[in-house]
């Protein structure tokens, strides 16, 4: 048995041969790798605030310390930072080939309506986990409270969301409120007539769900408020898909939402769904303010065009 002094000799000539103790050399990965991650916190915090910074830039109206009647209830912490692709029903999919980005390079994908998947999932892909539904849409034989001119699509009731079925029941904005812009413009309030009109939405669409086994969440009107206020977007009947979208944004927060299949987008939009070969003559919302309402969001870096 070698005595304590030879031991000692021994590693302190390993020291010296290869000039390093690995002891220390362990202390000092460790200090190196914590120091690694510090900087990529800071990073990540420069860009964070640099991504606020813009997006007060293009929004100036935005107070910071705004009303905390206008910050939803059911802000969604445990999925903040996400990348959430929300993909339209528009043809501009087709032959796109980008179902598998949609798919692999997002943590969340929302989809709208009747979408349909099958023979089309190297466009559009395959993933769900939000189901955005329009009030006007319904489950099963019925199909539709409204217009059928969009073809004869019904829901596929054997697709399920891994999170949920969203339905926005907008309020619809009066003429005079259109008009408010800018810093210090006060939201937009339902009447008493459309609380009461949107109250029989409401129980209609829990109804008809129902005898599907389906419970709709409805997305509350605070989103809608914000989308007057915070965003300044005061059409008379926002679309579904502008709904969906400042709810993810205000839902998941510091999350980053790609659009794919949002036709407004494009130079020559038509109003179609990807599956059909029919066209719609006409829609009560705005694709130019819609479109010029997204190049804005796509200016902040929150939003994307896939």
């Amino acid at each position: 048995m070698r005595g304590l002094d030879a031991e000692e000799a021994e590693k302190e000539s390993e020291v010296d041969k290869f000039g390093f103790d690995h002891e220390t050399s362990h202390e000092q990965n460790v200090d190196e790798g914590e120091k690694e991650k510090e900087e990529k916190e800071e990073q990540r915090e420069e860009k964070e605030s640099s991504d606020k910074m813009v997006f007060a830039n293009l929004f100036p109206w935005v107070a910071a310390d705004h009303d905390e009647n206008m910050i939803p209830k059911d802000i969604d912490y445990e999925n903040a930072n996400k990348r959430i692709a929300l993909v339209g029903n528009g043809r501009g999919v087709l032959k796109s080939l980008k179902g598998e980005r949609v798919d692999s390079e997002h943590d969340l994908v929302g989809r709208f309506n009747f979408f349909v998947t099958k023979g089309y999932e190297r466009d559009v892909g395959r993933k769900l986990d939000l189901w955005f539904l329009n009030k006007l849409k319904l489950p099963g034989n019925a199909r539709f409270r409204g217009s059928t001119t969009t073809g004869k699509s019904k829901m596929n009731l054997k697709m399920k969301p891994t999170m949920g079925y969203y339905i926005p029941v907008a309020f619809e904005v009066s003429s005079q409120c259109q008009k408010k812009r800018g810093p210090g413009e006060e939201t937009c309030v339902p009447t008493s007539k459309n609380k009461r009109a949107i109250e029989s939405e409401k129980r209609v669409l829990t109804r008809a769900y129902a005898r599907f086994k389906i419970q709709p969440q409805f997305i509350p009107e605070v989103y809608q408020r914000l989308l007057h206020v915070k965003y300044d977007f005061r059409h008379r009947f926002p679309s579904t898909g502008i709904l969906a979208l400042v709810y993810c944004l205000e839902r998941f927060p510091n999350s980053t939402v790609s659009l794919h299949g949002f036709d407004f987008a494009g130079e020559t939009p038509r109003i179609g769904h990807y599956w059909e070969k029919i066209f719609k003559l006409r829609t009560v919302h705005s694709l130019k303010l819609e479109k010029q309402f997204v190049g804005k969001l796509v200016e902040s870096g929150r939003v994307k065009i896939l």
